[in-house]
């Protein structure tokens, strides 16, 4: 999720002045990811991106265990219902 409204190069201050849009992931950067999972045997991962002034992406880190419950709740659900379809759905993938 992008954040919007930072001042700075770190946005995790000030939280109060932030906002987040949900935006579509492009292809070759979600099949990035997906082979970055499966190279590593991750199930999940919270993968921390950046935009520059042209809307190219840049890729971080990937945080194996990363959190997210601190997102708005309409993001939050989003993300967990994602999680919580891909566990379900673990062994059917992987044969």
């Amino acid at each position: 999720m992008p954040m919007v409204g930072s001042p700075g190069l770190n946005w995790r201050r000030p939280y109060d002045d932030l906002s987040y849009l949900a935006m579509d992931t492009p292809p070759d950067v979600a099949e990035g990811v997906r082979g970055c999972l499966t190279e590593f045997g991750l199930t999940y991962g919270a993968f921390d991106f950046g935009l520059d002034t042209r809307g190219m992406w840049h890729v971080y880190e990937c945080n194996p265990h990363g959190q997210y419950a601190w997102f708005p709740g309409r993001i939050t659900g989003q993300i967990t219902a994602a999680i919580a379809e891909q566990l379900q759905h673990f062994d059917r993938e992987r044969r």
